[in-house]
């Protein structure tokens, strides 16, 4: 605090007083000499000295008084400043102590990885009634923070957090590089408060790292972000569909940042409220950056539009290429092709394929191919993932597995004439659990290579499910039906001790006529073009996003799995 000196403030007062007092004694005296009407006074001189004797003693004693009372005004404003400074100083030290009463503060001793975003609760309810109190303490926690983490206070954030009575302090993290994740954190622990605000029997602040609890997260509850991994949230991609919630903060603002490839903001308190990208399958597509192949090349489109398995164009590799080129087939897949949505669920219809695509935000994937056969190819999908379609007619709680049908139609595929079908039960059909069904890799593809799918790859609505063998991946798709009991698929009607249900690709589990601990990798065509035999995945490398599923099952089925 500055100090201000006394003695000028009093002179300063004190000036203009004695000022006045000396203009009257000037003024008495000039009376002395001359009257109003310019004669001498009959007043002797005696009488006006002892005036001035009077006059002069009055003044003094004024001006003393004068003095002392602004001296003593001037020291109790002093004293009551240096009072009220002490009084506010001491209660904003006790406020900002690393050590509030009653509120023990845990932290600890060492952090190994200065990045690491931290977990931690602190019961504040009793400072509801104090907000100064509350701020010191933050400030203070922040600070306390940074110190012991080696980092800057501006990079620590700790919000508050109200769930029910109780109020907390939560969700720490630094350095910048992590500021995304954090928020998709923040947005997970505020969804998950009333399980997730952990405190000891000493009401102490607890940490835990990050990754320690993201088990917790991963799986949702029915009171938080359903999404599956955490760190999609606040990625830069709009995960439109479960994710795009209030639960997950409107994935943490992805779906809100008009300037993102995919967006639809859905937030009330956002100023693009309402805005959304435009949805259909208008080419080029964005490619989805989560979803990309970097251990080996892509292959052609040329090889992919040549090379295909469809039984209901011929049983080489090549047939379908060259029978759906005739002209009939053509103006068949070209439509109008209705899709039926039926079974247990809220919202059934049957709509034109072109009507149900321009409902989605359309993006590109690419995804590794794996064919029971033994090869495999890489190829980049456009379409959409099948649990927005799920969001759209909102199954029912019987609804435990999905059907779906490719098309039937005798005069488009002669093997669905009778007799000509070489003993297959003709139309084809496959299905999946509703679990995945929700998983984030079930993809519905309306095309490839940035164009509309051809005939015979599946047009104009095919399956892709790149977990599994290629064919669990329905093409041709009139018929998406929600089912209790699981639904018997083409491939195991046809030949149940070779195809399963499950159909998951597993280098350990040998087709009974061959081994799939490889498989030939397909890139070209082209004359000279070499193909690679490469040692094949469990679950066709997407075990990270898929293995969860069948954790369950492994004690029961076994092998059944990657039948």
């Amino acid at each position: 605090m500055t100090e201000v000196p006394m003695v000028p403030m009093v002179g300063a007062l004190m000036v203009p007083m004695v000022g006045a007092l000396m203009d009257e004694d000037n003024r008495d005296t000039s009376k002395v000499e001359t009257s109003s009407d310019g004669h001498n006074d009959k007043t002797s001189k005696t009488e006006v000295q002892n005036r001035k004797l009077t006059r002069d003693w009055f003044a003094t004693t004024h001006c003393w008084l004068l003095s002392s009372a602004a001296f003593l005004v001037m020291l109790a404003l002093f004293l009551g400043l240096y009072v009220g400074t002490s009084v506010f100083g001491s209660y904003y030290d006790a406020a900002s102590s690393s050590t509030a009463p009653n509120v023990p503060v845990v932290i600890p001793a060492a952090l190994s990885v200065r990045s690491e975003i931290l977990f931690a609760t602190l019961d504040i309810s009793a400072f509801e009634s104090s907000p100064a109190f509350e701020l010191a303490f933050r400030t203070n926690f922040s600070e306390a923070i940074a110190a012991q983490a080696g980092v800057s206070p501006s990079q620590v954030n700790i919000v508050s957090i109200t769930a029910g009575s109780v109020k907390v302090l939560s969700v720490v993290y630094f350095a910048a590089t992590e500021r995304p994740l954090a928020d998709a954190f923040e947005a997970k622990v505020r969804g998950n408060a009333s399980d997730l605000f952990l405190t000891d029997a000493a009401n102490a602040v607890l940490w835990q790292p990050y990754g320690a609890i993201e088990a917790t997260l991963v799986e949702g509850t029915p009171d938080s972000c359903p999404i599956r991994r955490v760190t999609h949230l606040g990625d830069g991609w709009c995960d439109s569909g479960a994710a795009n919630t209030p639960e997950c903060g409107w994935d943490s603002g992805d779906c809100c940042n008009v300037d993102a490839p995919l967006f639809n903001c859905r937030d009330p308190l956002s100023s693009n409220f309402g805005r959304a990208a435009p949805t259909g399958a208008k080419y080029p597509v964005p490619r989805n950056p989560r979803y990309a192949v970097t251990e080996r090349p892509q292959s052609t489109e040329g090889f992919v539009s040549s090379y295909n398995n469809y039984y209901e164009f011929g049983f080489s590799k090549s047939a379908p290429a060259a029978t759906t080129k005739r002209a009939d087939i053509v103006d068949f897949f070209e439509g109008p092709w209705t899709v039926k949505i039926e079974g247990l669920v809220e919202s059934p219809m049957e709509i034109d394929v072109k009507d149900l695509i321009d409902m989605f935000h359309i993006e590109e994937r690419l995804y590794r191919h794996r064919c029971v056969e033994a090869w495999s190819i890489v190829v980049p999908w456009n379409g959409f993932p099948l649990y927005k379609l799920l969001d759209l007619v909102k199954p029912l709680a019987a609804a435990k597995y999905i059907s779906f049908q490719t098309f039937h139609d005798p005069l488009i595929s002669s093997f669905h004439q009778e007799g000509q079908g070489r003993g297959f039960d003709w139309p084809y059909l496959e299905g999946l659990s509703m679990e995945e069904a929700r998983n984030e890799m079930a993809f519905l593809s309306v095309g490839q290579y940035q164009a509309p799918l051809p005939p015979q790859s599946g047009a104009p609505l095919r399956l892709t499910l790149p977990w599994k063998y290629g064919f669990k991946s329905a093409k041709s798709l009139v018929s998406i039906k929600f089912v209790e009991e699981q639904p018997q698929s083409f491939w195991t009607k046809a030949n149940r001790n070779e195809y399963g249900f499950w159909a998951n690709v597993n280098p350990q589990v040998k087709h009974p006529r061959w081994s799939q601990a490889s498989e030939k990798q397909f890139t070209d065509k082209s004359f000279g073009s070499s193909v690679e035999q490469i040692d094949t995945q469990l679950y066709n490398g997407y075990g990270n996003e898929v293995a969860y599923l069948y954790e369950d099952l492994k004690d029961d089925l076994g092998d059944v799995l990657y039948i």
